[in-house]
């Protein structure tokens, strides 16, 4: 049964059932048909309700409790869902497709080794079904197991060469493990199958990018704005007043919105010089947290925040597509400090922090947690605060904590200022305050950066594009150095790693 594409289709159908289900209110079979009806067209509360009824008729029908879990399972009810799959696969051990089905269900509720289970007896049951592989790959994908993802999507591929997700994610599980051109490889299949796979355009650009191949990745990046979560700025702007380096923008309004994080912003915002240079009128929109930072980048350059309204532009190029409008390969400007703190702010924090003669320290240990990648780069405090010794003058960075973390900082030698900085001002200021900062990466990292302090960076295995990969610092910020993961390092041979060179950089 398929959706209608008439409205009024629908409604004399659901008519027609229902005048049937008054008659004949024990008819399993109908009820099932319009529960069917029902979810097909949105109506998923009443589905359910439809498909439960025929259930108490015929309690071990396999096809209605089928229909009830997938009902459930796709409004977002995985647990009743999975009690549904369970039921029907206790009636028939041997049905495939269910075991299947439960081993989806138990990666949507992040039960990756058990769904490895029901994966491994739908593939005992069928081995010639790809989807069984695949899905059992994207559990090692979870569990970050990308040797074994690897292996499993191969298999399904072997069945079936054209499966577009098996392929990407097979490219995106090499990437993680730093195998760059055979990912390269995968994500060009993909486009070759699908030349609107856009998401393989965009991971193709990271490749390239991660090599130092600027030329590329930055032209490639531009095909961020064909997915949607990307395009909300050219939803809210003239599209016909994109600007990517194709016009003279002499005497112009420029109009250059952020994207993306704090730490976006700082890093890429130095390339509104370059704008000025040109002899544009610039104008940035950046996070209202970071209006009083960037304003010190330059007096002749414009900054606001989004709350400003009715803003009169002649062209627009949102932040991260400057470095493709501008050409920005081997010419990054690198020159810091380029932003500054309040000097109100500095004579401030000074006297709070100048208790001792010891090295001051600012330490961050972790990042949003709500981005994607965060399982990367952020460790816990607890496994090395230990390292933290009184030597030095250990400050936290960081203005949220937990009532974990605070106990930790409490019984530790950090001084804990999260309840003292009032806004990023003071962040900055703080920053400024101290001799050396070792951070993930975070807009920290960015922020310490743009400030020209020294700053050590631990970093993921596989990291984010802009600190490339294999090298000890960065083109972007020249007093930043880079220690990185190996393929088995924990976090805590890494803040070991760094602190021990404060030693040797110190004497």
């Amino acid at each position: 049964m398929s959706n209608f594409n008439s409205e009024n289709e629908f409604e004399k159908l659901k008519k027609i059932y229902e005048k049937i289900i008054i008659q004949e209110p024990n008819n399993d079979k109908k009820l099932n048909e319009y529960a069917i009806l029902l979810q097909k067209n949105g109506f998923i509360k009443e589905a359910i309700d439809n498909v439960v009824k025929a259930i108490r008729i015929s309690p071990k029908n396999e096809e209605y409790l089928s229909n009830l879990a997938f009902f459930n399972f796709v409004s977002g009810d995985f647990l009743s869902a999975l009690d549904n799959y369970y039921e029907v696969s206790n009636l028939n051990p041997e049905n495939g497709e269910i075991l299947n089905n439960i081993g989806i269900t138990l990666n949507r509720l992040r039960r990756f080794t058990e769904a490895i289970i029901y994966f491994n007896k739908a593939i005992k049951i069928n081995s010639k079904n790809f989807s069984y592989y695949y899905n059992k790959a994207n559990s090692y994908l979870f569990l970050r197991d990308y040797e074994n993802a690897i292996q499993f999507y191969s298999k399904s591929l072997l069945i079936k060469p054209d499966h577009l997700k098996s392929l990407h994610n097979r490219a995106y599980a090499k990437e993680e493990l730093l195998l760059l051109d055979d990912a390269l490889e995968d994500y060009e299949k993909c486009i070759k199958l699908q030349p609107s796979s856009w998401m393989s355009y965009l991971s193709k650009s990271h490749i390239h990018l991660i090599n130092g191949d600027f030329k590329n990745g930055w032209r490639l990046r531009e095909y961020r704005w064909k997915i949607d979560k990307f395009n909300q700025i050219h939803k809210i702007l003239d599209p016909k007043k994109l600007w990517l380096g194709d016009q003279s923008i002499q005497d112009k309004k420029i109009l250059i919105p952020f994207e993306q994080g704090l730490g976006d912003t700082i890093q890429f915002c130095r390339l509104a010089k370059n704008l000025k240079k040109l002899n544009a009128k610039v104008k940035l929109i950046v996070q209202k947290p970071l209006v009083e930072l960037i304003k010190t980048l330059d007096e002749n350059i414009s900054v606001i925040s989004t709350e400003e309204k009715n803003i009169q532009y002649d062209f627009y190029c949102p932040l991260l597509s400057l470095p493709f409008a501008l050409k920005i390969n081997d010419n990054i400007p690198n020159q810091v400090p380029y932003l500054q703190a309040k000097k109100e702010k500095i004579f401030q924090w000074r006297r709070k922090l100048e208790k001792n003669n010891k090295l001051k320290i600012g330490i961050a240990w972790k990042g949003n947690p709500l981005n994607s990648d965060d399982f990367k780069r952020s460790y816990q405090l607890k496994d090395v605060i230990d390292i933290f010794d009184s030597r030095y003058e250990w400050i936290s960075l960081h203005h949220e904590i937990s009532s974990e973390e605070e106990e930790i900082i409490n019984n530790s030698n950090i001084i804990n200022l999260a309840y003292s900085q009032k806004n990023f001002d003071d962040l900055v200021a703080i920053c400024e305050c101290l001799d050396l900062i070792i951070t993930v990466d975070t807009s920290i990292v960015h922020l310490a950066g743009a400030l020209g302090k020294n700053t050590f960076l631990l970093l993921a295995y596989n990291p984010d594009f802009r600190w490339l990969k294999e090298i000890d610092n960065s083109p972007w910020y020249p007093t930043i150095k880079i220690f990185r993961h190996g393929r088995n390092t924990s976090w805590r041979y890494l803040v070991k790693k760094s602190v021990e060179s404060i030693k040797i950089n110190s004497d």
